[in-house]
């Protein structure tokens, strides 16, 4: 065990006070970074998430539902993440629609994270100086604001503390450990990351000390709950279609050398702050000169390299490095993403950057001789400094971002100029001009790259100009026979689904299957009956395409 590592992994009675302090103030940092968010209502991903009709309602049968992986519900909700709309049901119930208190909620626990990182460090032997700055970069860092500003990310946060709170607890109340990981799991699967954090703290102190195998037990359930969670979120993933997206790219090379540009890309993004924005979609890596390809080989390498280096020493910093490269995989595009790069993925990779920085540090300093040790202490905590005070400007104004669904898209189409955002953006520009070959064009490349929310196109009104044309009434067909095709290919459907499916096959025309599909939905029961029953009577009266409700589609927003 490392010097210091004792000591930390209990706070005496008189660093309370100075731990309380740090909480305040991350607090009210928080809070004043993330106040111009406070009035933004719903964007995008919050209709699906947060005004989900299974999640607006908590009665005891939709409750249970929401805890059952083989449930409607975890179908519609495309994760088996139960804590996430359990809790959003309940902000629901006590909130409604004021906005500000969601955004309140979120930024009060990132500020808690941010503060256990902080005694995780502590912990782990660093001083509290090193330790409230490193727990600053995560609580500042601009790539944070996507997975605090945005209102149905509560469970980036939240997930973050249970998993940190598990980390903290692992020694001295391994139960209570346990229980902490089982919450983070059961709130966004991403937290899988602490696991190997918590084997490889376990390895070392063991190494260390020469505690009893019986340490060991504690660490048997993770490994339970992480296979049954696991199992759970399979199902879900499998069942819900999300693992039918396209690969990036045909060619396995391009896809693997794109895959190590974007740890090129975040461990830049983590450093800088460069490079957030939403709904990202970088360029492939085609090229084996790619910049970014060779930057994420570089930084692979060096992560490899300092990881044997303190596994073979023993040193607890191994855990941090670990805990970085889990958080990555789930997001490296093993299973392709729509957008496939984002600022929250971030959100769990950073802790474990910052933490393997941090203490990698300490030891350098360890090195040196006690002068130049403290100028080069004082030399990197005014680096630090100056990139918080930067960073704090920069959430700042990212924060306001999110009060509007139009701003985070022009955001997200100025950063990805060639990306879906931008083009549906184009689409709409052409359209509303009454240019329809434009807006087709412009649509049909979101369309090959996956997106096909054809509730959007009816519902928006800058289509409303081209709508009714043959060439726009041509491709929302061919969106429609995209949604059929794949719901043709899922081994189960809920209540909205078969909705859209019915509306999928009401515009191609194919109204004894569409009658069918809202028949099944009908069926199948649940809070989008009295909705189903309507959309029957009125196919039943009015059977022809051109009938069909502009919109009906709720969730299909970008």
């Amino acid at each position: 065990m490392e010097r210091g590592t004792h000591e930390a992994s209990a706070t005496p009675r008189d660093g309370r006070r100075p731990l309380g302090a740090l909480l305040v103030g991350s607090f009210a940092l928080a809070l004043a970074i993330y106040w111009p968010s406070l009035p933004g209502t719903p964007i995008s991903d919050d209709y699906g998430l947060l005004l989900n009709p299974w999640v607006m309602d908590l009665s005891g049968p939709r409750a249970l539902e929401l805890i059952d992986p083989r449930s409607q519900a975890t179908l519609v909700l495309r994760n088996y993440a139960p804590v996430r709309p359990l809790l959003q049901g309940l902000e629901w119930r006590w909130f409604g629609e004021t906005a500000p208190a969601y955004h309140v909620v979120n930024l009060t626990v990132h500020a808690v994270a941010s503060w256990l990182f902080a005694l995780l460090l502590l912990q782990a032997g660093l001083p509290i100086a090193a330790a409230a700055l490193a727990a600053a970069w995560l609580l500042m860092h601009p790539a944070a604001v996507e997975a605090v500003a945005w209102m149905s990310q509560i469970w980036g946060p939240l997930a973050l503390c249970f998993g940190i709170g598990a980390l903290l607890a692992q020694r001295r109340r391994p139960l209570a450990a346990l229980a902490l990981f089982a919450l983070a799991l059961l709130t966004r699967p991403t937290a899988v990351c602490f696991l190997p954090a918590a084997l490889l703290r376990e390895w070392i102190w063991q190494r260390a000390s020469g505690a009893s195998p019986r340490r060991w037990l504690p660490l048997l359930g993770w490994l339970l709950v992480f296979a049954l969670v696991s199992a759970a979120e399979l199902q879900v993933f499998r069942d819900s279609g999300a693992a039918a997206q396209s690969p990036l790219d045909p060619d396995a090379w391009v896809r693997a050398r794109t895959a190590v540009a974007g740890i090129g890309r975040y461990a830049a993004m983590a450093a800088t702050g460069f490079g957030v924005a939403p709904f990202r979609e970088p360029p492939v890596a085609r090229s084996w000169l790619d910049p970014w390809w060779l930057l994420g080989i570089a930084a692979a390498i060096a992560i490899a390299a300092r990881s044997l280096f303190c596994l073979r020493r023993g040193r607890e910093e191994v855990a941090f490095w670990a805990w970085a490269v889990a958080a990555f995989v789930p997001v490296s595009q093993i299973f392709p993403f729509l957008y496939p790069m984002a600022d929250r993925y971030l959100y769990f990779i950073l802790p474990g950057l910052v933490g393997g920085v941090a203490l990698a540090g300490r030891e350098l300093l360890a090195w040196l001789a006690e002068r130049d040790r403290r100028r080069l202490a004082r030399a990197a905590t005014a680096l630090v400094l100056a990139a918080l005070a930067v960073f704090t400007l920069r959430s700042r104004e990212r924060a306001a971002l999110w009060t509007s669904e139009e701003r985070v898209l022009a955001d997200a189409a100025l950063h990805s100029p060639d990306g879906v955002i931008f083009h549906l953006l184009r689409a709409r520009s052409a359209a509303s001009q009454g240019d329809v070959d434009g807006a087709v064009a412009a649509l049909e490349v979101c369309r090959a790259r996956g997106w096909d929310y054809t509730g959007y196109l009816l519902a928006h009104p800058a289509f409303e100009p081209v709508r009714s044309t043959p060439p726009f009434q041509k491709l929302l067909g061919e969106f429609a026979e995209d949604r059929i095709e794949r719901s043709a290919a899922r081994p189960r459907l809920s209540q909205l689904d078969l909705r859209d499916l019915a509306m999928a096959y009401r515009t191609r025309g194919r109204t004894d299957e569409a009658i069918a599909a809202l028949e099944r939905g009908i069926a199948l029961g649940g809070p989008l009956d009295a909705e189903l029953r309507g959309e029957l009577a009125r196919l039943r009266a009015h059977p022809q395409p051109d009938a069909v409700a502009p919109g009906s589609e709720a969730t299909d927003i970008p």
